[in-house]
């Protein structure tokens, strides 16, 4: 969302993210009963998805060991880091 540099913002308590002012307190009570900030990243997911999220971003894999013989003792790369290593070498 793009705001006019003359629009009256305000942070939203939940997300942190910066809100019309004259729409804040309707951000904020769709923001708090919605979402949720990852403890771990940070990303702001939807509640009904942040198992998802962790699964998909956060949880342990041990495919490197199968793509990355020699690095055995790192087997327990989350799936983000595994991506960004695999992108990286391939």
């Amino acid at each position: 969302m793009d705001l006019a540099s003359d629009q009256v913002t305000s942070i939203c308590t939940h997300c942190d993210r910066a809100i019309p002012s004259f729409n804040l307190d309707l951000h904020v009570a769709h923001c708090s009963r919605k979402l949720e900030k990852c403890k771990l990243c940070g990303d702001m997911v939807p509640k009904k998805h942040s198992d998802e999220h962790f699964l998909s971003t956060h949880a342990p894999v041990s495919e490197p060991i199968r793509f990355f013989p020699s690095l055995i003792a790192f087997s327990t790369f989350t799936r983000m880091e595994f991506s960004i290593i695999y992108n990286y070498i391939n």
